[in-house]
């Protein structure tokens, strides 16, 4: 049996002056990195967490996003300012900004964000319908691969029937992302031809919040119609391993009913074989995983509403 471990929240202030923050990630450093909604960069000092230093976006950036890279530096999507930036740990005063090609709406409507095997950053563009890379090198060589649909609303007909494309995240064999109209989650290779492949996601409308889970499979968010409150969500499963050839069908499985529409996913801290997600303006929700790949213990759903069985088995 594994004892329920006590949570602690603790809470650090910000300045009122950035509007709200929007992301946060580890940094190359070993500090706490953020985006804000009135264009800053932030950095928290872990050493000393009540230490919280800005670093302006230029040019009426605004930061969304934020990830560590493979180069020492930091990348960040830029929703309105359609860009892709870039701000050095070492030398937070130095950043660098990308302009998107595409623009729809005003704006390519860059988002998600994450660092590939080829060690490129790539990037999805809402409005645009695309899935970007920007290469780490001093060349910064940005390359964007439209993803179409049948999808049929005002952002597909805005950007000639491609897909409204949201969260990204690396694995070895590519990268995935979800698709907020088309009803599907995404693959990108990242060898060859860098070919897109759907596949369908069950009964809701959208899917957002996209991790990669402790069991290495795909985790997701899913809301729409289908559920009996319109309001309400689904956790769901996908099972990528069979994808590695990119020929056999994935698996889309293990519904986890969430009583408000959820808006992030992410793994738990490693050793805990946990999910965690964020449920808007309710708190956070918790999926226990069983002890092992192929562990014999129930998978236990635990939020501010539900509490399921947390009990987990080894299966040795």
């Amino acid at each position: 049996m594994l004892a329920r471990p006590p949570y602690t929240v603790t809470f650090f202030s910000t300045p009122n002056s950035i509007g709200g923050l929007v992301w946060i990630t580890p940094g190359p450093d070993g500090n706490l990195w953020f985006t804000s909604f009135n264009g800053y960069i932030g950095r928290i000092l872990t050493h000393a967490p009540n230490t919280v230093t800005l670093f302006p976006i230029p040019d009426g950036g605004d930061g969304q996003h934020i990830i560590s890279g493979p180069d020492g530096n930091l990348w960040f999507t830029e929703f309105n300012a359609n860009r892709i930036g870039m701000i050095s740990a070492r030398d937070p005063h130095h950043l660098e900004q990308f302009p998107i090609p595409t623009v729809v709406f005003g704006t390519s409507g860059p988002g998600g964000i994450a660092v590939g095997a080829d060690r490129n950053i790539w990037f999805t563009e809402n409005e645009g319908g695309k899935i970007g890379r920007l290469t780490t090198d001093r060349r910064h060589v940005m390359t964007e691969f439209p993803v179409p649909t049948t999808a049929d609303n005002n952002i597909t007909e805005a950007n000639g029937g491609l897909a409204a494309v949201s969260d990204i995240v690396a694995r070895k064999n590519g990268l995935w992302f979800t698709m907020t109209s088309g009803n599907n989650i995404g693959h990108i290779s990242t060898r060859g031809d860098n070919s897109i492949t759907q596949f369908p996601v069950p009964d809701p409308e959208q899917s957002a919040g996209l991790a990669v889970g402790p069991d290495d499979d795909l985790w997701f968010l899913a809301h729409g119609p289908a559920y009996r409150d319109p309001t309400g969500a689904a956790i769901q499963h996908l099972d990528p391993r069979a994808r590695l050839d990119l020929r056999a069908p994935a698996t889309i499985s293990n519904y986890y009913d969430v009583p408000s529409v959820g808006s992030s996913i992410i793994a738990g801290p490693r050793g805990t074989n946990t999910v965690w997600f964020k449920e808007r303006n309710v708190g956070l929700g918790r999926i226990q995983l069983p002890c092992g790949r192929d562990g014999d213990g129930d998978r236990g759903f635990t939020d501010g509403h539900h509490a399921r069985d947390e009990s987990c088995r080894s299966s040795r």
